[in-house]
């Protein structure tokens, strides 16, 4: 059983690591929940109830962004589609850093509104779809075994370069 966990794990870590990579590359120096991505997806969020329905997304922010702005911007090729930039990431990361303060389901939500907000189909429904994937890759990570296991037992070298091949 914890082998076919394993292996859909993997098949789903695959099908969002062309994508993930592809928002990635160029934003070496991007900063934010990276250092432990499936941190954000623990158990134990807050249970303020989301508005019935957000408009921009914006409405109602969260005390940790107040007066902040967006992180990034969408862009839309000359057809309309969107085009996969770092941005993205930073934008999604945006509204997740607020996890705990918010349910995911608030800050989906949040996100959704925003996306429709901001972008026209195609570009939009593209977001989305994006959005989905990668919050099945964040809620992956959480599922992945760590590397080193307890305290007391000593890192295993191959063992971190597994766990760091799976979330690649």
């Amino acid at each position: 059983m914890k082998k076919r966990a394993g292996i859909a794990i993997a098949i789903v870590l695959l099908g969002v690591a062309a994508v993930l990579f592809w928002l990635a590359s160029g934003d070496a120096g991007m900063t934010g929940s990276d250092e432990n991505p499936a941190a954000a997806f623990a158990e134990g969020t807050a249970s303020a109830a989301p508005p019935d329905t957000f408009t921009t997304g914006l409405e109602a922010l969260p005390a940790s962004l107040a007066g902040t702005a967006v992180d990034g911007e969408f862009e839309v090729d000359a057809a309309g589609h969107l085009k996969i930039t770092g941005s993205i990431r930073r934008i999604f990361e945006y509204f997740l850093s607020t996890l705990g303060e918010e349910k995911l389901e608030t800050i989906q939500a949040r996100l959704k509104a925003y996306i429709r907000h901001q972008l026209k189909d195609p570009a939009a429904t593209e977001a989305e779809q994006l959005l989905s994937s990668y919050l099945a890759y964040k809620t992956a990570l959480k599922d992945l075994p760590q590397a080193g296991g307890s305290a007391e037992a000593a890192l295993d070298p191959q063992a971190l370069r597994r766990q760091k091949q799976q979330v690649q």
